[in-house]
């Protein structure tokens, strides 16, 4: 009979841990580390029905005859926590697709009122040109965003823009051509091949490297302009 006890104890001690947890649920209150605690538990929980089920079996084999009762009892009582528990995480999950659901409309309802506040910005002026490789890029750029890719601007009007906004050697890469819808992609493509050439590019920069002027007198503000001067040029030829 020292085993039939022995097994018993087991069992006593592994119906104390269901308990234990059923007192965990019957407290439980929602929040983010109680849904994870519970879920930590009640994975250990399901693992006591199968020691309860071996130390069970066990006890029938030395017992055939012994009284069911208590085995039933416990029994039902084991799957009512296991499917409450199962329940809170279910309702738990749902509360919290509910409250993202919540705070996402409620960004898109505030990204969607600040896309509708008028907000007045500056003018931005059209960018001009003479024909100095150092300024290419920048006009460039500039142009192509605030003109060439503009939808309600038709090639003729572009044109116009591109010849008003050129001076000097720039303007008279174009100046025979005619303003006309054909010879603005002409008019951008000729540019674009005489100041956007690399080589002369980095001739350009090179050059205006070497002409940098010496200073007159030694000082901090003079050899911290002398710096700044030379690290732009060496800036753009590393990017080039």
């Amino acid at each position: 009979m020292s085993n039939v006890e022995n097994l018993k104890r087991e069992q006593t001690t592994l119906k104390a841990r269901a308990t234990r947890f059923k007192t965990f649920l019957d407290n439980y209150a929602d929040s983010v580390e109680n849904r994870l605690m519970l879920e930590a538990k009640l994975e250990k929980y399901n693992e006591l029905w199968s020691e309860y089920h071996v130390i069970q079996s066990k006890i029938d084999e030395l017992l055939p005859e012994a009284d069911v009762t208590e085995r039933k009892k416990f029994e039902e009582s084991f799957f009512i926590v296991q499917a409450a528990a199962r329940s809170k995480l279910a309702r738990s999950a749902n509360n919290s697709i509910n409250v993202n659901n919540s705070t996402n409309a409620q960004v898109d309802t505030l990204f969607a009122n600040a896309n509708q506040t008028p907000v007045r910005l500056p003018v931005i002026s059209l960018p001009t040109f003479s024909g100095n490789y150092e300024q290419w890029q920048q006009f460039y750029d500039m142009f192509i965003a605030l003109v060439h890719n503009h939808r309600q601007l038709d090639s003729i009007q572009k044109f116009h823009y591109l010849k008003s906004a050129l001076s000097g050697s720039a303007a008279q890469v174009i100046h025979s051509l005619q303003t006309t819808n054909e010879n603005y992609p002409i008019a951008l493509e000729l540019l674009t091949k005489r100041f956007q050439n690399l080589r002369l590019t980095i001739h350009y920069h090179v050059q205006e490297l070497f002409n940098i002027s010496p200073i007159p007198k030694e000082s901090a503000d003079m050899l911290r302009a002398l710096s700044d001067n030379i690290q732009k040029y060496l800036r753009v030829l590393q990017q080039l």
